[in-house]
């Protein structure tokens, strides 16, 4: 899913937008959210 630029919006936060938008990135947050998950579930 693509989103249009920001023209107003800074160079760092443009990077920071790529940096966080990556598969990876998404992927790795998607890991950790469902460990947490796990680890409430593993605790009740």
């Amino acid at each position: 899913m693509e989103r249009e630029q920001n023209t107003g919006s800074t160079p760092m936060l443009q990077k920071l937008g790529v940096i966080v938008e990556s598969d990876l990135v998404q992927k790795i947050i998607i890991g950790l959210i469902l460990l947490n998950a796990l680890t409430l579930g593993l605790e009740t």
